[in-house]
């Protein structure tokens, strides 16, 4: 018998289209269950337990989609050894020069300074989810915020990195990663322009829920 794959997925025409492919494909002996479910709420099989788990249901920094509540759920069920792909995201803030970075790309440069990186604000990896998940557990699949990340900003160049972003570095599997912009997940995506308010440090907080995302805040500064 070959390693078989358990599958979920909420959409019940997503999961008639995955049954005639793996038909097609001949791989149904492949195929331990087909299973419509909403994953931040399933139980892993106490009989089947699980050695790989998979989950692709991520946008860029996490923003929208339930990957962060997925992994919530299912990973504190898993065996000690089990796998999680992606290993680690880890969302950063950074600074950009929107114009410099685009000149960058035209002009083919392999060592960019467009890009002035802050601090790590988020990461998801196991580590982290099992630190978090009694708490996020007692919510019952609800909105759950994760620690406050409080990130220093250099004032004195905002001039020139006008605009802050949150960039996402993804870690598949021990050495293979997605790095900025190697795919449309590790794009920047922006969230402020930071010109007028000036702001010295801002205040980062990852939330789960119907609408997961970073938040963030910071004082003007009065001069």
């Amino acid at each position: 018998m070959p390693e078989q794959f358990t599958l979920l997925d909420i959409n019940e025409q997503s999961l008639t289209t995955l049954k005639k492919l793996f038909k097609l494909l001949e791989l149904e002996n492949y195929i331990y269950k087909i299973e419509k479910a909403d994953a931040t709420q399933w139980e892993v099989p106490r009989d089947k337990p699980i050695d790989i788990f998979i989950s692709e249901t991520m946008q860029r920094a996490l923003r929208k989609e339930p990957q962060v509540a997925i992994c919530m759920n299912i990973v504190p069920q898993l065996p000690e050894h089990a796998v999680m792909i992606p290993e680690q995201i880890i969302l950063s803030a950074a600074l950009i020069n929107v114009s410099k970075r685009m000149q960058e790309k035209l002009d083919n440069i392999l060592e960019p300074n467009s890009v002035f990186e802050l601090d790590t604000i988020y990461t998801l990896n196991k580590e982290e989810i099992l630190k978090n998940s009694s708490l996020h557990r007692q919510n019952n699949g609800g909105s759950y915020l994760f620690p406050k990340k409080v990130v220093s900003i250099p004032t004195e160049i905002i001039d020139d990195y006008p605009t802050l972003h949150i960039l996402t570095d993804i870690h598949i599997y021990k050495e293979e990663r997605l790095l900025i912009d190697e795919s449309q997940l590790t794009m920047p995506i922006k969230i402020a322009e930071l010109k007028q308010d000036r702001p010295s440090e801002i205040t980062f907080q990852y939330r789960t829920g119907e609408m997961p995302e970073v938040q963030f805040s910071f004082e003007k500064i009065l001069v």
